[in-house]
């Protein structure tokens, strides 16, 4: 059954007898679904005739719980149809429009050109004002909620018209019932390989997080997560492999990029997750998607066939999930696959890299092995800082260590702002870790720190600069550097004169050995004291955060990612 059909099927179930419509390209596959049911269409010559009689229809079944139907194409359709859908909306008239447009792909949609698509019109701003309702279709997954509710607001309350917009390309999309928990079940258990991503709807929800440790024990599948949720799992977790991405351990990747079965709980799936290119994120996988956003969902480039959609709220289903496991005494277990994803991690650990100065790698292997379960780190939300954390680096060694970032925006300024407002919700004393460049931004918040005397130990990563930026500029601009350090126009000031200015603590280490020795001290020392620390880490200027996905420009000047699994530098 098709999008259309299902539509049409649905109107029929709710007593729709006749439908008032003009043909049109942009409608073709409405149309053609009247053919499926027993509805009578009337046609008209002219859609402003056809929107004025379903707009008396409606008025004469007002009294019995009915409502008037009007089946426009797109454009001009559209635009002839708003003199009878006005009307009803000001009579508070029972209506629902349905309406062609181009399809999605053609869309001048969230672009800055007017139109782009065949017979093109902005439908959803030109009928907002006259209409209770409005709803644009965008995937199979949820047809039925949007007609039965359009139907309901267009037959309740204070009455009126409800418009819904259906793309030419999904009016014949097959419409595949949602898979049944059932038969999520059973696929699980069919799988050779699977694997379940953790995203950070888990993590908003403390509910949801311990309903997932339920399952787990249930489901004995290898885990990964994306980089604001991996504080939800220890390192010698049993089924935890590590974080995929762009910028990743490679035997996170492999796990990813190996298995037949994915189950996305709350991750977004944003481009750096899956490298810029949904066509090869975990290729060889079913991939069941768990979010409460349309919008989300909708983006997904995955094959129909390899793709199954559940919007609800995370909460529901991994109750629902839970549920069916301990009722129906489910079991997984394959420990062979699950020892490969642990050899696949424990094979290809990150290096730290060869500097007579302090190595971000070093700096977070010893800031892990220190923390402990009270601790809260706070993360820059951008540059080699953020990058090295969470690409492996900062590791969880036990239950209740916090990790709290802006990864989503990952704007420069973001750590001492940050580790402030977490200080004062949490009332613990806070570990910030911010770059050179990007603390210039917020310093004068110093004073906000100092006012207040809060406990937070800022860690300033002193490379010269924006590594990250300067990286790119010598990949993808031949070297041309332009406001990244000091040579190439920018100055930033020295931390230790800005520090006392602010009367707070200062000390700087440049050597591993110095962070070896130092760090626990320091961590002790914020404990104690409860008092503002600043840190100053002198770090390599060279800096280069790997592996990860390389960047390239194409022939034709396109920039373009490489895959997930064949990280840069390549594996000897």
């Amino acid at each position: 059954m098709t999008i259309a059909e299902k539509i049409l099927q649905i109107l029929e179930q709710n007593g729709l007898k006749d439908i008032f419509c003009l043909p049109g390209g942009g409608c073709l596959y409405l149309v053609d679904a009247i053919n499926k049911t027993k509805i009578n269409p009337i046609f008209n010559l002219h859609e402003q005739s056809a929107s004025i009689c379903a707009e008396a229809y409606g008025q004469y079944q007002n009294t019995d719980g009915g409502f008037g139907c009007l089946l426009v194409t797109t454009g001009p359709g559209v635009l002839n149809a708003l003199a009878g859908v006005s009307a009803a909306y000001y009579d508070s008239v029972p209506m629902i429009i349905l309406s062609g447009q181009c399809p999605t792909n053609h869309s001048a949609k969230h672009t800055q050109l007017r139109t782009r698509g065949i017979q093109e019109v902005p439908t959803e701003e030109l009928v907002k004002p006259i209409v209770k309702k409005f709803y644009s279709i965008t995937s199979s997954s949820d047809i039925e909620n949007i007609i039965t509710s359009a139907i309901e607001i267009a037959t309740s309350s204070r009455k009126g018209p409800v418009w819904i917009e259906v793309p030419l390309n999904l009016q014949n999309k097959e419409d595949k019932p949602q898979t049944s928990l059932i038969d999520l079940i059973f696929q699980i258990k069919q799988a050779k390989q699977p694997v379940i991503l953790v995203g950070a709807g888990v993590k908003s929800s403390y509910y949801s997080s311990e309903i997932l440790v339920l399952i787990l024990k249930r489901l004995q599948i290898p885990v990964l997560t994306t980089w604001k949720t991996y504080d939800l799992f220890t390192e010698d977790h049993p089924l935890y492999c590590g974080r995929p991405g762009a910028v990743a351990e490679r035997g996170a990747n492999l796990v990813l990029q190996n298995c037949d079965f994915l189950l996305c709980l709350g991750a977004r799936l944003d481009l750096p997750t899956v490298a810029f290119d949904y066509g090869n994120f975990a290729p060889k996988a079913t991939k069941v998607i768990v979010d409460i956003d349309q919008a989300e969902l909708d983006k997904l480039e995955f094959d129909t066939d390899k793709k199954i959609i559940y919007k609800m709220d995370l909460s529901d289903f991994l109750t629902a999930l839970s549920n069916q496991l301990y009722r129906d005494k489910i079991f997984y277990n394959n420990p062979e696959w699950l020892s490969q994803c642990k050899q696949w991690k424990d094979d290809y650990p990150l290096e730290v890299e060869q500097t007579d100065k302090v190595s971000l790698y070093h700096f977070y292997q010893t800031l892990s092995e220190n923390l402990r379960p009270t601790d809260i780190v706070v993360l820059g939300s951008s540059g080699s800082v953020n990058e090295v954390a969470n690409q492996g680096a900062l590791k969880i060694y036990h239950k209740g260590t916090r990790v709290i970032q802006a990864g989503g925006l990952g704007s420069m300024g973001f750590g001492l702002a940050e580790s402030i407002g977490v200080s004062i919700a949490s009332k613990k004393p806070v570990i910030c870790m911010e770059g050179d460049g990007s603390f210039a931004m917020n310093m004068q918040e110093l004073a906000t720190v100092k006012a207040l005397n809060l406990p937070i130990l800022i860690f300033i990563l002193n490379n010269s600069g924006y590594v990250s930026i300067n990286n790119s500029q010598n990949n993808l601009c031949q070297g041309r550097l332009q406001g990244v350090n000091k040579d190439s126009g920018l100055y930033l000031p020295d931390y230790k004169k800005i520090a006392k200015s602010y009367d707070i603590k200062y000390i700087s280490l440049d050597t591993n050995d110095s962070v070896t020795t130092a760090l626990s001290q320091l961590l002790i020392h914020l404990k104690v004291f409860q008092k503002p620390i600043i840190c100053e880490l002198f770090g390599n200027s060279n800096h280069k955060t790997l592996p990860r996905t390389q960047t390239y420009i194409d022939d034709s000047g396109k920039l373009c990612s490489g895959k997930l699994e064949e990280m840069y530098p390549p594996c000897i």
